[in-house]
Formats: C-alpha cells, sequence, structure tokens
C-alpha cells in the first residue's frame, strides 16, 4: 500500500517541487531515507514503494492528491469526510481507472474502517461524491460486509434478541445507515430491507418496551430510499407506524377521559329527570332525591378511583 502520508511530509520540507523531474523526485527520496534513521515510525521499504510509484506516475494523479477528502481517504487516518466536490472533468476515465485500481487497498481500508468506527456520514461522502474511485471489486466486499449487518438485525429480532443487541450496535437506529445502503447499492439491499421489514411486521405483537425498540429501527430504516417502487410506498406508510411504536399515544388516559364524560351526561341526564319530578312532590320527598342524587354522583366519581 502507497502511503501517501510520506509524499505530504516531504512536500511539506521542500516547496515547488515538480513531481515530473527525476532531480525532485530524488530529493524527496533523499529526504525519506534521512527520516527513516529518526523515525522508527517510517519504514524504508514504504519509502522505496512510493519513489518507485512517482518514477512510474510522476505527477499525473496530483489532481487527486491535491483534494483534502481524496488524501484523507488515501492516508487512512481515522479522519472524517465533509461535503466536497471533486472536478470530475478535470481527468480522464483512463487515469480515473488507473487511479482506482492503485489505490485499491488504500480505498478498501479507509472505508473498513468507517464502518468500524460507525462514520456513516463519510461513507455516505465517500459514495455519493467520490464513487467513481471505488473499484468494482471494492464495492462489492463493501456491500457484503453491510449485508452481514442487515443480517444480524434480521437474526437478533427473530430471536427475540434486539433489545441487547442494539446497545452494542446502534447503527441499527441511525438513518445514515440505511441512507448508505440505497448510496452504496439500492438493487442490492432492497431484499434486506425487506426482510428486516417483514420479521419486524411478525414480531410486533409484544411489549410497549419492545415494541418502543422495533419501532426505533423501522423508523430509522425508512430513510433507505429502495430501488423498488412497491418498496417505497410500504416503508412510507410504516414511518407513521413506527412514530407511534416509539411515542404511543396514553390510550388509559384517553379511555378514562371518555369514561368521565359519559359519567357525566348519565347523571346530568338523570338529575335532570329527579328534579322534575321533585319539583312536583312535597318538600320532605324532595329532600330525600337530592340525597339519592348526592349519593349517585359520589358513586359514579369518587369511590372508583
Amino acid at each position: 500500500m502507497i502511503q501517501i502520508s510520506l509524499l505530504e511530509f516531504a512536500l511539506k520540507q521542500l516547496k515547488g517541487l515538480k513531481l515530473d523531474h527525476e532531480n525532485d523526485i530524488l530529493r524527496i527520496e533523499k529526504i525519506l531515507k534521512s527520516e527513516v534513521k529518526l523515525n522508527s515510525k517510517i519504514q524504508l521499504n514504504d519509502v522505496e514503494i512510493l519513489v518507485a510509484f512517482l518514477r512510474t506516475y510522476k505527477g499525473k494523479f496530483i489532481a487527486f492528491l491535491k483534494d483534502q477528502n481524496i488524501s484523507r481517504i488515501l492516508r487512512n487516518r481515522d479522519e472524517n469526510l465533509f461535503v466536497g466536490n471533486f472536478d470530475r472533468n478535470s481527468v480522464s476515465d483512463e487515469t480515473v481507472i488507473q487511479f482506482s485500481q492503485i489505490f485499491e487497498e488504500n480505498i478498501y481500508n479507509y472505508l473498513t474502517q468507517r464502518i468500524r468506527t460507525s462514520d456513516w456520514n463519510s461513507l455516505k461522502i465517500a459514495f455519493a461524491r467520490y464513487g467513481f474511485l471505488i473499484s468494482d471489486l471494492n464495492i462489492e466486499k463493501i456491500t457484503q460486509i453491510l449485508r452481514q449487518r442487515n443480517l444480524s438485525i434480521i437474526s437478533a429480532v427473530e430471536k427475540n434478541q434486539y433489545i441487547s443487541f442494539s446497545k452494542e450496535n446502534v447503527y441499527a437506529f441511525n438513518s445514515n445507515y440505511y441512507l448508505l445502503l440505497s448510496i452504496v447499492n439500492a438493487f442490492c439491499f432492497d431484499d434486506d430491507i425487506l426482510r428486516i421489514n417483514n420479521i419486524i411486521s411478525q414480531n410486533q405483537h409484544t411489549s410497549l418496551q419492545n415494541k418502543n425498540v422495533l419501532g426505533k429501527i423501522l423508523f430509522a430504516m425508512c430513510y433507505y430510499n429502495p430501488y423498488d417502487a412497491d418498496l417505497k410506498r410500504i416503508l412510507a406508510h410504516n414511518q407513521k407506524l413506527a412514530y407511534l411504536w416509539m411515542f404511543p399515544p396514553n390510550h388509559k388516559t384517553e379511555a378514562l377521559v371518555t369514561g368521565k364524560t359519559l359519567k357525566f351526561s348519565l347523571v346530568l341526564a338523570f338529575g335532570i329527570i329527579i328534579l322534575g319530578l321533585a319539583s312536583k312532590s312535597i318538600v320532605g320527598v324532595s329532600l330525600v332525591i337530592s340525597v339519592i342524587l348526592v349519593g349517585l354522583i359520589y358513586h359514579l366519581f369518587y369511590r372508583d378511583k
């Protein structure tokens, strides 16, 4: 793997170098080999690989190396990408293909590192903005890694282990993860998303706590942009349902409110009838009727608390 960080180090030490000149490449080789003796982290083999690369391609790929995001990808450090645009028209198709092949290992290592750190945003940028640099082989390998994560979600729901699973695998709740899937390969991941949706549907008759966790997975998954139009409609419908699972309405309170309203209506109607009768009765009878009415109100509104 070519260590681009060594080239960056040399270019900072030697300003104004022209990589198309052999003398400048010799200067880079000299300063790096001197650094090998001073810095145990720099390996002579890495220096020789870089120098051989520069002698072969000279400044052919300088347009790529000047892009900050591409440099971060090639360095394979713990660095996030930012939204940016590379002028794809500034280089030929042949140069792009050649570059992606030469740095295939660097690019793969960066992508897998970002998966391990759950940096879905940087991965979205890499595939959406710099996808032309990712070889078909790397796309296939990353697709398989992501599919294993999808299968882990399916297995956790099937085995009723999704609560413990979600504590250590928060990607299952992350909408950026599912959006990444649609950017990488929507045609491939449609089947995974449908399976997750269906297994959640089969296990939806459970406790409110469990349904809350399932709702979080389902809600985040709805940010996936499917290739299939039918799946797109299913996800749009289920997102509303998932929200209710996450934030369920208080049905008990609503039932109580409705019940109290009904009781009040009954007492009011009954009271009107009794008072109508009482108005035609003697005082003693009216008093008895009033006591009955007070007792009824007490029984309906306070005794059942």
